[in-house]
């Protein structure tokens, strides 16, 4: 609800909806690093020829791989938290209309 209640619950539309930007902000940061990232990884030829370092390649690799993945996944979240709260703010909105239209008409 928009201002008072009996219980004192109040909501801020206007907060919610910022705070649904600053999680579409984060989407967008974790997407960027993602892009360093990506943008930064070395190649196999990187880690020389001596036998160890195709171990140390491969480690390299799969951490590397779990952090873009990772990344994905925070983008993915951060948006889905910024869809959820756009749909919250919503719906009070419409509650909220939807009793003040019933308070006008009578019932």
């Amino acid at each position: 609800m928009i201002g008072g209640s009996g219980d004192g619950f109040t909501v801020d539309p206007a907060a919610l909806e910022t705070f649904s930007k600053t999680s579409f902000g984060r989407a967008d940061d974790f997407d960027g690093i993602r892009g360093l990232l990506r943008d930064g990884a070395v190649g196999r030829s990187s880690f020389g020829i001596m036998p160890a370092s195709f171990t140390l390649y491969e480690q390299y690799e799969s951490c590397l791989d779990d952090c873009l993945q990772a990344l994905a996944d925070g983008v993915e979240v951060m948006e889905m938290v910024a869809d959820a709260i756009i749909a919250e703010r919503d719906s009070y909105l419409a509650s909220d209309a939807a009793a003040q239209g019933r308070f006008r008409t009578g019932g």
